[in-house]
């Protein structure tokens, strides 16, 4: 299905109205490539719990509701960008996976949002897309508690560098304990910053879950550094990855030197906020035109739509 047959099949009234179950009988019989078979036994399993989640995300006044009502409306409110980042897409399986996330965002329909999901290769480190060597200085935003780290180490027989950011002094201590056991010759090529990545330097507060969703908060209980990647890694990148809860794009314009000097391979997720599908890619492309983008989406819950990335090389 191409971009323009996505739009032409949706109702006038569906437009209108934003109504989801008119879309979907308009779409009912449209066809997509089917996801590994344990993946759709992981949906069939799971699905009283999806149902209950579509219901409470549809009738609870929460901030996900909020999310999909933006998320659907911008569908009909941004389609122009839409339709130019559909063009600018390098590969079928990236279209596929925007035109499957665009009617997942209408339809919510789970099973749609995981039938071009990605598990043959591990998040961020597609093989068909992202060529390591062993000269990488690989920058990981949003370290967690070390397995992407870990999973780039692994990856490449040497490297030059890679630096750790990660704001949750729970989540980082773990990260520096588990690595301190490392060879010596890794370890001193780990750069640990127990920080967060925005646009500028600044104290901020944060909201420290000890979980994957740790995330600045005006609400938060902690202070904690902020810093841009351009003030405070002097030497050149060639690889950076993002998951930082929806801070991003002010991450990548706090990294627009970076960018537009060394046009390291970038990963960042694009699917904390509804806008960031269109625009992180426009964002990346204004800095660097000649980067070439890819979609892909290796979400393992049945129930939850996230972990969507866009490389740009």
């Amino acid at each position: 299905m191409t971009i323009d047959e996505f739009y032409s099949c949706i109702h006038p009234a569906v437009k209108k109205t934003k109504n989801a179950d008119l879309l979907e009988e308009q779409i009912r019989d449209i066809q997509f490539p089917k996801n590994p078979h344990a993946q759709k036994f992981m949906v069939s399993l799971c699905a009283p719990l999806v149902t209950k989640y579509r219901m409470d995300r549809r009738f609870v006044d929460t901030p996900l509701k909020k999310f999909w009502q933006e998320a659907r409306d911008g569908i009909f409110t941004h389609e122009k960008e839409y339709r130019v980042l559909y063009d600018l897409l390098a590969d079928d399986k990236s279209r596929r996976t925007l035109i499957s996330m665009l009617q997942y965002r209408l339809t919510e329909d789970i099973k749609t949002y995981h039938r071009e999901g990605d598990f043959a290769f591990k998040q961020y480190f597609d093989k068909k897309i992202v060529s390591l060597n062993d000269q990488e200085v690989f920058v990981n935003c949003g370290g967690y508690r070390g397995d992407v780290t870990e999973m780039f180490i692994n990856s490449v027989g040497d490297f030059s560098r890679t630096y750790f950011y990660e704001p949750d002094p729970k989540n980082y201590a773990i990260a520096v304990d588990y690595f301190s056991s490392w060879q010596k010759d890794v370890l001193d090529k780990i750069v640990f910053r127990n920080c967060c990545i925005g646009k500028e330097n600044e104290t901020v507060s944060f909201n420290a879950s000890e979980a994957e969703d740790s995330h600045i908060s005006a609400t938060g209980s902690t202070a904690i550094q902020m810093v841009s990647l351009d003030e405070d890694i002097l030497e050149p990148v060639s690889f950076i990855k993002m998951d930082i809860e929806g801070f991003e794009r002010d991450a990548l314009e706090g990294a627009k030197n970076h960018i537009t000097s060394d046009h390291p391979k970038l990963a960042v997720c694009v699917y904390h906020k509804p806008d960031d599908l269109w625009e992180i890619p426009k964002l990346i492309r204004e800095y660097d035109e000649e980067y070439t983008l890819y979609l892909r989406q290796y979400s393992p819950y049945p129930w939850w739509p996230c972990e969507t990335v866009i490389y740009a090389v």
